[in-house]
């Protein structure tokens, strides 16, 4: 009942700790943990602390980070063709980015969500999103986004996006 204070998902040999990889929508749900992982990097890999691949679920009141053994690799979600609903999360302290959102060919009806997060401490960017101008949009909003290294947020390559109230 006290959710990630309780229970750590932590992997140092998987590159992913969590991973979505099945098709999973919004009522998949990732909601409590702390979610650790500490992979170390190779030329081949990354550590992310979620992983959604061709998935949309719904990420809520988790504590994320993703720290390798350099400080260029390390990304606390992950989303590859994917929507989802990333809501009411710490995602802090990782090695490159808090959040990625990357690769989109789904239908421009479709959205990803980013709200009511925390988003600090990463040595890049809080969140990066590179979009092929295919498909998807963006909604971000009430999130504290700040003290990350190089960019709060970095849109690229005709992300379309509304971001409100992100002090």
């Amino acid at each position: 009942d006290q959710g990630p204070m309780v229970t750590t998902l932590q992997s140092s040999t998987n590159p992913y700790t969590v991973s979505f990889i099945s098709g999973e929508g919004r009522d998949s749900s990732l909601e409590g943990f702390t979610i650790l992982n500490t992979y170390p990097y190779s030329n081949e890999s990354t550590s992310i602390g979620v992983y959604c691949l061709n998935s949309s679920p719904t990420i809520t009141n988790n504590i994320i980070k993703a720290q390798s053994g350099l400080s260029t690799s390390g990304t606390g979600v992950w989303v590859y063709n994917g929507y989802p609903l990333i809501n009411g999360n710490t995602i802090s302290d990782s090695s490159r980015y808090g959040v990625v959102i990357t690769d989109r060919s789904a239908p421009r009806s479709l959205v990803t969500e980013i709200a009511n997060n925390t988003i600090s401490r990463n040595n890049y960017a809080g969140i990066k999103i590179i979009s092929s101008g295919a498909g998807g949009r963006e909604n971000i909003h009430h999130n504290v986004i700040a003290g990350n290294g190089c960019n709060g947020m970095w849109l690229t390559f005709g992300t379309e996006y509304t971001a409100k109230a992100n002090p």
